[in-house]
């Protein structure tokens, strides 16, 4: 149950990717870095408790399968050290470089997503 209480975070911390993605198109870096900031914490955050949950027993996904939870996995632990690689980028200015981890790190949390809402499914029985 508290696993689950800290993966609801997941809507949230979607809505600020999506309004710092939104910022960044419109070249509106200045709020760019303070939403991206929140986020990143945000996420490091959520991303560390869920790992140690997991660590200290907590179940998730037991009703999907295992294949599906190893590429949820593999999405989630990838996702900290994109979010990681973005921030230093970003206060090093390596625009080219942080703008392409951007893209990858993108790919991960729509993968992240992806799986994440099968697992949700399975668990409720709706798949």
């Amino acid at each position: 149950m508290l696993l689950y209480l800290i993966e609801s975070a997941v809507p949230l911390l979607t809505f600020l990717l999506v309004w710092t993605l939104i910022l960044a198109l419109k070249k509106n870096i200045g709020k760019h870095k303070k939403i991206a900031i929140i986020y990143a914490v945000s996420t490091c955050v959520s991303i560390i408790l869920v790992a140690v949950l997991v660590r200290v027993g907590f179940v998730i996904g037991e009703n999907a399968p295992k294949w599906i939870m190893d590429i949820h996995l593999v999405f989630i632990y990838g996702i900290l050290p994109l979010l990681l690689g973005l921030v230093v980028t970003a206060f090093k200015g390596k625009r080219f470089l942080h703008i392409g981890l951007a893209v990858t790190y993108l790919v991960f949390w729509c993968g992240s997503l992806v799986t994440g809402a099968m697992i949700f499914m399975m668990h409720h029985n709706w798949i």
